[in-house]
């Protein structure tokens, strides 16, 4: 199946925007385009109460790949996601969440992209 769409907000200096979050998908993985964005900043709301989830953002070349332990019942934000070592082909960034086995993906997620 494709990946699930985080969507990416643009907020400049004094800003304010709404904000649309997506649930997270341990499934199909997940992704946000980065065309136009040079750095990003992913904001994760893990609300399952027993279990952690890991956030491993997909490396680009000869970039690693980032992960990310996100605690049961937590918020955490994961920032500075530079372009130039994620960006895959397609102009797209790709986020896999893994949780343990059995457990199920429970949570929010979306993006910030700082205009300034």
């Amino acid at each position: 199946m494709a990946r699930t769409k985080i969507n990416v907000c643009n907020v400049g200096l004094e800003d304010m925007q709404a904000v649309t979050t997506e649930n997270l998908d341990a499934t199909n993985g997940m992704y946000f385009e980065c065309a136009n964005k040079d750095s990003v900043f992913l904001v994760i709301t893990n609300t399952d109460s027993t279990n952690g989830i890991t956030v491993k953002i997909k490396g680009a070349g000869n970039n690693s790949d980032k992960s990310f332990t996100v605690a049961k019942s937590s918020h955490v934000v994961i920032g500075n996601l530079e372009s130039a070592k994620y960006k895959q082909a397609g102009e797209v960034i790709n986020v896999d969440i893994t949780v343990a086995q059995g457990a199920t993906a429970s949570g929010k997620i979306f993006g910030i992209q700082d205009l300034v």
